[in-house]
């Protein structure tokens, strides 16, 4: 069996919209936790909930080091 070293450099948070389970946290809500238990070992990207700048602003503020947006995006295509 051959072995595989991988190095982990970087966690996407995500809750997939949080449509899919009742009663999961938003992932603004467990951003904090998530990035007390890294604590700068590894890189933070967040991704679900933006939807306007001040959330990307509570992100970094939690301890994310990248928003992921999607949505506006789209949003935008399909408007033009």
């Amino acid at each position: 069996m051959k072995q595989c070293n991988l190095v982990l450099m970087g966690i996407v948070v995500s809750n997939h919209g949080g449509r899919q389970l009742d009663g999961v946290l938003s992932t603004v809500r467990a951003l904090l936790e998530i990035s007390e238990a890294v604590k700068g070992d590894l890189t933070i990207f967040v991704d679900s909930g933006v939807r306007s700048g001040l959330d990307v602003v509570r992100m970094v503020a939690q301890g994310a080091d990248a928003v992921m947006v999607g949505r506006a995006f789209a949003y935008a295509l399909a408007a033009t």
